[in-house]
């Protein structure tokens, strides 16, 4: 599917995303932009979606316990994400990508394969973000 990032100091930003002190967020962006280790929260907060029934302030972000995949790789995954277009949508968005951070910089980050249209009633966003070591990290688009 789409790209992630493992973002330089790694291990440090995804135990920050377990930690109590902070409570990490997912957000989406509405511009085509490549996400990388370089990018930073400043070049994207005015770049984040505003679709009809979006919410800025971002979903929290829970892990499930880690496991085992079929190919010997520990590995954990978010919960599901879902975002849908409302009855009579006015403000219409391409979501290019999605990052998580903490408030003060972001954590994880990746790209989706190509724009997802939320521009209509029902339109649909649902992905999961899967965590291994190695070799990285990935995300699943689950709708469309």
């Amino acid at each position: 599917m789409n790209t992630v990032v493992p973002l330089a100091n790694r291990k440090a930003r995804l135990a920050a995303i377990t930690t109590a002190e902070t409570t990490p967020k997912m957000h989406l962006g509405q511009q085509s932009r490549v996400m990388d280790e370089y990018t930073l929260l400043a070049d994207v907060l005015p770049e984040e979606a505003n679709f009809d029934g979006y919410l800025p302030a971002g979903k929290a972000v829970t892990w499930t316990p880690g496991y085992i995949d079929p190919t010997g790789t520990p590995a954990n995954e978010s919960q599901l994400f879902e975002y849908m277009m409302p009855a009579n949508p006015t403000t219409p968005n391409q979501i290019y990508y999605w990052w998580i951070d903490d408030g003060t910089k972001i954590l994880l980050c990746g790209n989706f394969d190509g724009p997802v249209g939320m521009a209509n009633e029902g339109n649909k966003l649902a992905f999961v973000v899967e965590d291994s070591y190695p070799p990285g990290m990935e995300s699943h688009q689950v709708v469309p």
